[in-house]
């Protein structure tokens, strides 16, 4: 019996602020696919279009923009909600009024709390604690424009990606929210091993490692960088991400450009991961760490810094001894030593049980009441 058959069709809107090749964006592609899958009506709304990712056929996405948009600034955020509202009114009008909302990521959180949409609910998707103190650094506009999007969230029903972050909210409060809940991100892992399968010339035929991640000062290309010169010779670094230049330069500021491929963004990584030696996550935070879940799910043994929140989460076990301290390169390497060395099956990650796509898609919609 299907599940259009046992529950009453819900309408479920994912508003975002772009699908730009990050984590996040990712995730919420894989979630309307399942409910689409499930039999619900669940739409995305980008708020710039801004689009990295193949958009599956059955994906419905509406953008607030016909084009790239600037999002931020104290004196936009009105203007943006207004248009928001309209076009989910227009929807609405259409084909029903919205069972869910689903808000990702700061801009949209900063607009979709001024459109007071019923049954909303935010998801975070990384240390918040971190990310004030990462912005702290970048000055005081930045950092006080974060602190007033974070009070827009004050009484909300917030998601979280991971535990941590979860117990991070609760510990500090931070966020006053009037609920915390968390559910973790989907994987469709018949698909993941499927698209891993798939054929790709770039890949190269040498050994190496890998590491996925956009180029930003969270992700820790410098550590990484640097605990490159005490990782084997025999393997090269693949770099999956979008800003190839900046990367490069760091690269060979650091003296390690001989050993670094530079491929640019993948819509299908998985065959890389596939037939990489070991994935290395060097972040100083994380939410919950996407890339180390299908590091696993294409049979790659996983390496990570031991950083808020989702490495120790997921690389529980056996696993767990490729944890490695942040910010500490040579003892990143070593351990990068140790997994290219291992014959150990990374399939022993306990969290998958809770991380298959149907499973999270029924507790998303196990929010409407």
């Amino acid at each position: 019996m299907s599940s259009a058959e046992t529950q009453q069709k819900k309408r479920i809107a994912i508003l975002i602020d772009s699908l730009y090749g990050g984590g996040a964006e990712k995730v919420m592609l894989t979630l309307v696919s399942t409910l689409v899958e499930l039999g619900h009506d669940a739409q995305i709304i980008v708020l710039s279009k801004n689009v990295d990712y193949e958009i599956p056929m059955h994906c419905t996405v509406h953008s607030l923009y016909d084009k790239k948009v600037k999002l931020k600034g104290y004196f936009r955020g009105k203007k943006h909600a207004r248009k928001l509202k309209h076009l989910v009114s227009e929807l609405e009008e259409k084909s029903g009024a919205f069972d869910l909302f689903i808000a990702n990521l700061e801009e949209t959180y900063r607009i979709a709390s001024a459109c007071n949409f019923d049954r909303i609910y935010y998801v975070i998707h990384n240390s918040i604690i971190e990310t004030l103190k990462r912005t702290r650094l970048l000055g005081p506009i930045k950092y006080f424009y974060l602190k007033s999007i974070l009070r827009k969230l004050k009484g909300k029903d917030l998601l979280t990606v991971s535990k941590g972050i979860e117990q991070e909210l609760r510990d500090t409060q931070v966020i006053q929210a009037r609920s915390v809940q968390t559910i973790y991100n989907p994987y469709d892992v018949e698909s993941i091993q499927k698209l891993a399968q798939e054929k790709d010339s770039g890949i190269p035929l040498e050994p190496y490692i890998i590491h996925v991640g956009r180029a930003a000062r969270q992700k820790r290309h410098d550590v990484l960088f640097k605990a490159l010169k005490h990782i084997n010779p025999k393997y090269k670094l693949v770099c999956l991400a979008n800003d190839i230049k900046k990367l490069s330069a760091l690269a060979s500021s650091l003296g390690v450009s001989d050993r670094v491929i530079f491929p640019g963004f993948q819509k299908n990584p998985y065959p890389w991961i596939a037939n990489a030696k070991a994935m290395v996550l060097s972040s100083d935070y994380e939410g919950f760490s996407n890339v180390l879940i299908e590091s696993v799910i294409c049979g790659t043994l996983p390496v990570s810094t031991d950083c808020p929140h989702g490495p120790n989460e997921i690389l529980t076990g056996s696993l767990a001894q490729f944890l490695s301290e942040r910010k500490n390169p040579q003892q990143l390497a070593e351990k990068v030593n140790a997994a290219l060395e291992s014959a150990l099956a990374p399939a022993e990650c306990a969290v998958l049980t809770k991380v298959d796509n149907q499973l999270v898609a029924q507790r998303y919609l196990s929010l409407i009441k």
